[in-house]
């Protein structure tokens, strides 16, 4: 008699195809909606667009933007259903007595899950192609269905293989879509919370999103891609993200091998995460309640370091308790606050960093000859030149804006742009009242330079056609008339360059700054100068057709009383053509 006790062999390390099996039919409500919401986005709508142009673009488009969403929404979900049993200690139990290796384990469900969020998107591909063979013909059909499964495929990839590896990260369930949505555009999102308090504090700070952080921000960095002009947008970007998604399904299964069964319901499921998630949590929750409680009591007005700085360490110690309390579960937090004063000191010195104009950030200028075109724009007219000497001027400007901080509401901006030669851009943004007197009169004589450059252009150019319309305030009534190009000419000629050689007008755009020339019950003219390009040699449209009139210039221009010769020719042109507007802003 054998005294063997028989037992149960272990499955494939790799693969339980009971596992795989009972995750499909368990969660079908999931890829069962996946596919009702893709049939009914692609190939129902495709079916009835009888011309082909629209049918593609709908597939690039729609099937474009759609797909970012449509798998990023799914592929938390099928996560959060494979992997449900972490957080549960019963269903640990029982999972983790299954004479399966934790290799087979992981694996088995995150097939099932990619296969929920996958096999859906084949079938509508199959249903689409058919429904846009009648009007786009096969091949075309083909091309733009294969070209929409292939980027599905690869961003449901990068975005389930993330989410495979923030599921190991907690073993709450209620926290995991929170950490994968966070993660997703975590890099995105601190930057704007950052570039937020370095815009209210940083002279010269100018925001915008670095192409690096929307590149480490998946989400984000696809809406940015322009779908419906190819059909493989950004090919290479996203293979790159579809292998980073492989690599975070290795590093999840790492973190499965080495996980704690006994994790489960916690908050942070790994030991080490756990200092890491407090500073984390304690630093962005410092920049948003800075953030908010500025916007609130500060009204947005900048340079007033020491109010941020209270609200950022005041911030980051109730974020600090608040993540001692999710990692503890309790509200007793106990002695948590040993190391916190080294988060306080580091955003002290973020704002210290600002006070002191980012040890000269704002007042950065790059040499003169490095430089191979600069751009100065201002509210109502921008110049960009080439010209050494009215570079200088430009970064003469620069600094007069750097040294001047004066708390204003006022969101309109002064920008200053440096191309260099290296192709390296320097941008700086100041508000618009850094803006001192002297600073103003060096822009105002700029744009007078620039705009009378562009003005004599207008003459000397004899493929161009000059027009302009006038708006006459006659001090009741509005009045408006158009001069044809030999008026017009007259008028540049005779009437405002000779007014702005006698120092009677200024040559700036109407809304420069922000400001008027105009004395309120004053008469004056708004005259709007534009100019076409002559086609010299366009037979398809005709001797003497004219381009497009944004192919020219265009320039506003206000003239007071004060300038004689302007006034005296506008009114002898006046004649007939006035009459009274309806509505003088139109």
């Amino acid at each position: 008699m054998s005294w063997e006790v028989s037992t149960m062999r272990c499955g494939m390390s790799f693969f339980n195809g009971a596992v795989y099996r009972n995750c499909l039919k368990r969660y079908w409500p999931v890829w069962a909606a996946l596919l009702l919401s893709l049939i009914l986005s692609l190939p129902l709508p495709v079916m009835n667009m009888s011309d082909g142009f629209d049918a593609a673009d709908l597939i690039r488009t729609v099937g474009g933007y759609g797909s970012v969403v449509t798998t990023f929404l799914f592929s938390g979900m099928a996560v959060m259903t494979v992997f449900g049993w972490m957080y549960n200690a019963k269903s640990v139990g029982f999972t983790a007595s299954l004479p399966i290796k934790r290799e087979g384990l992981f694996l088995s469900c995150a097939l099932a899950g990619f296969t929920m969020v996958a096999a859906p998107a084949v079938v509508t591909a199959l249903l689409t192609l058919v429904a846009a063979a009648g009007s786009c013909g096969f091949s075309w059909a083909l091309e733009l269905t294969g070209a929409w499964l292939g980027k599905y495929l690869l961003l449901a990839l990068c975005f389930f293989g993330f989410g495979s590896l923030c599921a190991q990260l907690t073993g709450t369930l209620w926290v995991l879509p929170v950490v994968y949505a966070l993660l997703n555009v975590a890099v995105a999102g601190f930057w704007a919370l950052i570039s937020n308090v370095l815009n209210l504090l940083l002279p010269g700070f100018g925001g915008g999103l670095p192409q690096l952080a929307a590149v480490l921000s998946p989400v984000v960095n696809m809406f940015t891609l322009q779908w419906f002009l190819e059909p493989f947008p950004a090919w290479l970007c996203l293979a790159l993200y579809a292998v980073f998604g492989l690599v975070c399904v290795f590093l999840a299964l790492l973190l499965m091998k080495k996980r704690r069964m006994e994790s489960a319901t916690d908050t942070v499921a790994l030991t080490w995460l756990k200092p890491v998630f407090r500073w984390v949590f304690a630093a962005g929750f410092a920049l948003c309640f800075a953030n908010l409680i500025y916007l609130i009591l500060v009204s947005e007005e900048r340079y007033h370091y020491a109010v941020m700085a209270v609200f950022l360490v005041v911030g980051g110690l109730l974020g600090w308790l608040i993540a001692e309390m999710l990692v503890r579960k309790s509200f007793k937090v106990g002695s948590c606050l040993k190391t916190y004063p080294i988060l306080a000191v580091l955003l002290v010195l973020l704002v210290v960093f600002c006070a002191f104009g980012g040890l000269g950030y704002s007042s950065y200028c790059p040499d003169a000859s490095q430089v191979e075109y600069a751009v100065l724009d201002v509210p109502g007219q921008s110049c960009t030149t080439s010209d050494p000497a009215e570079i200088q001027a430009i970064q003469a400007i620069h600094r007069e804006l750097a040294g001047a901080k004066e708390p204003g509401s006022d969101y309109s901006t002064i920008q200053v742009v440096y191309r260099l030669h290296s192709g390296r851009t320097v941008t700086r943004s100041f508000p618009r009242e850094n803006l001192t007197a002297e600073a103003e009169l060096e822009c105002r004589a700029l744009f007078q330079r620039q705009l009378r450059g562009g003005l004599e252009k207008m003459l000397t150019e004899g493929n161009l056609l000059l027009n302009i319309d006038v708006d006459c305030y006659t001090g009741e009534d509005w009045v408006n008339f158009g001069l044809e190009d030999a008026e017009s000419r007259e008028l540049l000629r005779r009437g405002i360059l000779a007014d702005a050689d006698a120092g009677t007008l200024e040559l700036t755009n109407s809304w420069f700054l922000g400001s008027s020339t105009v004395v309120p019950g004053d008469e004056y003219y708004i005259l709007h100068l534009q100019s076409w390009r002559k086609h010299a040699s366009d037979e398809a449209k005709g001797p003497g057709a004219w381009d497009d009139p944004y192919d020219g210039a265009y320039y506003n221009i206000t003239v007071t009383p004060d300038a004689r010769n302007t006034w005296a020719l506008l009114e002898q042109y006046a004649g007939e053509w006035a009459a009274p507007r309806e509505d003088p802003w139109y």
